[in-house]
């Protein structure tokens, strides 16, 4: 680390009321669970967005009604745009924060100090 990060630590550290080792160490831990979360979090938006594109097609093949299946999909489509986004997000975070937890820990102490 470097003297401007080492100072904002000590910052937050007395912040906080602890050593500024301790908190990098519970830093460092929190990274892979926090990870995890956001790990899980895409796993299950991609997977509702699975669910809901069976559904859709299931209801839009049992209907002549065009206008109904047109809403459908649409309907779909924006869903699925949102919870596309939201796990996109959500694995870039837990890449980060798996694959390089010092950077994940530096990130959360900048937005800490701030």
């Amino acid at each position: 680390m470097n003297e401007t990060t080492d100072k904002l630590i000590r910052e937050l550290a007395d912040k906080l009321g602890t050593t500024t080792e301790h908190l990098w160490n519970v830093l460092i831990k929190q990274a892979a669970i926090s990870g995890a979360g956001n790990l899980i979090t895409a796993i299950v938006f991609l997977a509702l967005t699975t669910i809901a594109f069976i559904v859709v097609r299931k209801k839009a093949s049992r209907t002549d009604d065009s206008e109904i299946i047109y809403m459908f999909w649409v309907m779909f489509f924006l869903g699925s745009f949102v919870m596309v986004g939201i796990s996109i997000v959500s694995l870039s975070d837990a890449a980060s924060a798996i694959l390089n937890p010092e950077y994940w820990a530096l990130k959360e102490v900048l937005k800490e100090i701030r």
